[in-house]
Order: structure tokens, then C-alpha cells, then sequence
């Protein structure tokens, strides 16, 4: 079983890579957001897990840190009718910010999570349903990046116009 890779990019595509390695290149499936993070000609290093599909072989997932694949696992094995594509797309939701992710599971609120990160309200739930008393085993790297307003402006503060068509009438 593959576990870690370290090589040269040969090719960078928007949710895979090709990493060569001792001369063999693998391609590796990649969050969209560790995708981006890929170039050509470059050195990288992804931890990885396997996936055997009768339809596809042998697919190989990769992840630019221990955490992000110990997420996506716990997507795949946590969330009821989750495989390893779904469980993809939700690590490149989470990896927005995995602090603020953590935080929305923990208490429970769906609001942050169709908000802030695009899951469906449905989705959030089974999210939040899944995930409750599981978060508590991943470990989270950064801070908060989500800043909640105070006070919200007043519709009268936003100006309708812009001030270039105050001096003309309409």
C-alpha cells in the first residue's frame, strides 16, 4: 500500500496531479484547494490513501498534510453514503478553514456551514449529525479565519447611488 509520495510534478490539473517518483508517475487525485497549490516542475510531497473501485482500478488520493488526509478519512468512514469522491469534495469545503469547519461541527451550527462554506442545508445536517461527537479526534492547524460582525450596518448607511450621480438628476 502507498502511503506517501515525494517527487517532481509533471503535471498539474485542477483535482489531480501527476507525481513521478523513481522514474514511475502516479496520478493523484487532489482537493481542488491542494490542487492550486501544485506546479509543474516542482517538488512536492503528499501523504496518500488508496481506493480499489471495480470500475476504476486502483485510485490513488492525496492530501498535503497528515491532517488533511485524517479528515478526509473520517469523512468517508464517519458520514453515511460517503465515498472517497465525496469525501474529497467535502475536504475542499472544510479546507476553507479547517478551524472555523471544526468549530461549526462542534456547535452545531448549520448556519456557518451552508453560509460560509456552500454545503446544502441537508447536507450541513448529515454533516453535523455525522460529525458530532467525532471532531473531538482531529486535530486542527490555523486559526479562525471567519469574522462575525457586531452590528450589521443600517440601510441607511449604504449609499443607493454612487457619489459621481448625486449631482444629476435621473
Amino acid at each position: 500500500m502507498i502511503a506517501y509520495l515525494k517527487g517532481t510534478v509533471l503535471e498539474a490539473k485542477e483535482e489531480s496531479a501527476v507525481v513521478v517518483c523513481g522514474g514511475v508517475g502516479y496520478e493523484v487525485n487532489l482537493a481542488k484547494s491542494s490542487a492550486a497549490e501544485l506546479e509543474a516542475g516542482r517538488e512536492c510531497a503528499l501523504y496518500i490513501s488508496e481506493s480499489i473501485s471495480p470500475y476504476d482500478g486502483t485510485v490513488l488520493y492525496g492530501f498535503l498534510s497528515k491532517e488533511d488526509k485524517e479528515l478526509w478519512m473520517l469523512f468517508k468512514t464517519a458520514i453515511p453514503n460517503t465515498g472517497a469522491k465525496k469525501a474529497l469534495e467535502f475536504l475542499n469545503k472544510a479546507l476553507r478553514s479547517v478551524a472555523d469547519f471544526h468549530a461549526a461541527i462542534v456547535k452545531r451550527d448549520p448556519k456557518i456551514l451552508t453560509g460560509i462554506f456552500g454545503f446544502t442545508a441537508k447536507t450541513a445536517e448529515k454533516l453535523i449529525n455525522s460529525l458530532k461527537d467525532k471532531m473531538d479526534a482531529v486535530s486542527v492547524q490555523g486559526s479562525s479565519k471567519i469574522k462575525v460582525l457586531d452590528e450589521a450596518p443600517y440601510m441607511s448607511d449604504i449609499p443607493l447611488f454612487p457619489a459621481i450621480f448625486s449631482d444629476r438628476s435621473i
